[in-house]
């Protein structure tokens, strides 16, 4: 399938990891340009009575905080104290 796309797969891995994603973030041309990603909380959309800053708290209490990945990193950094979410647990 991802030959039929045009897409060039280099490690085997990739594409196993890509098979157990829900969710992929990328720029709007679909490629991690800069290999860093960041959390626009103008652009989110909440389908619930929470902000987006408290969607943003409940995602940092639930990232990775040994060896954080990518997107973890991304959610904890978005927060105007990282350090407090935390203690808060």
């Amino acid at each position: 399938m991802l030959a039929k796309k045009g897409a060039i797969v280099t490690r085997i891995t990739a594409v196993e990891e890509l098979a157990g994603m829900e969710i992929l973030c990328s720029d709007k041309t679909g490629t991690l340009t800069l290999n860093k990603l960041s959390i626009d909380k103008e652009a989110l959309l909440i389908y619930s009575k929470h902000t987006p800053d408290q969607v943003l708290v409940l995602a940092a209490r639930a990232s990775a905080i040994d060896n954080p990945d990518a997107i973890d990193y991304a959610i904890v950094n978005s927060l105007d104290e990282p350090a407090k979410v935390r203690l808060q647990a």
